[in-house]
């Protein structure tokens, strides 16, 4: 398991205010991937670095607990690539991206997708901190081989 932290940017914090303020929740609608390596800040509007083309996973299914929650994505696409940071967006669209960023972060050594391969990527994170300025995540990960087409 690595350990990564995340920040919950000021965009974020600001929409989950006012949604508060108008008592409506703050979903996740997506999550997107990237390679970008500077170390998060509340400052942060976006992904880094992008994939080209971007590489976002729709609703990511997750739950919330007190101040834990989890968000799991799954690729099975054939390519191969490495994750460096992972961006949390309420609003906007898979397709056409946009959106408010909830949380950033960036993971040092990267997650590695092997080509042909199905892979599925829980992210844990539990609320570290009063400010929730910083959060501090543990990922786990598994893969599993893709399935191949056999014919008699």
């Amino acid at each position: 398991m690595a350990d990564f932290q995340g920040t919950f940017v000021d965009a974020g914090r600001n929409l989950k205010a006012t949604n508060a303020a108008a008592n409506n929740p703050t979903p996740v609608t997506y999550m997107e991937i990237g390679t970008g390596t500077t170390a998060p800040t509340r400052k942060d509007t976006g992904v880094e670095t992008p994939f080209n083309p971007p590489r976002r996973f729709d609703a990511p299914a997750g739950f919330a607990s007190g101040d834990s929650y989890q968000f799991d994505y799954a690729d099975g696409g054939a390519d191969n690539y490495t994750t460096y940071e992972v961006c949390i967006f309420s609003g906007g669209s898979v397709a056409a991206g946009g959106g408010t960023l909830l949380f950033r972060f960036v993971i040092a050594a990267g997650i590695v997708k092997p080509a042909s391969t199905r892979a599925h990527y829980p992210l844990v994170g539990q609320i570290a901190g009063e400010d929730l300025s910083t959060l501090s995540f543990s990922v786990n990960y598994t893969v599993v081989q893709a399935e191949r087409a056999t014919t008699a």
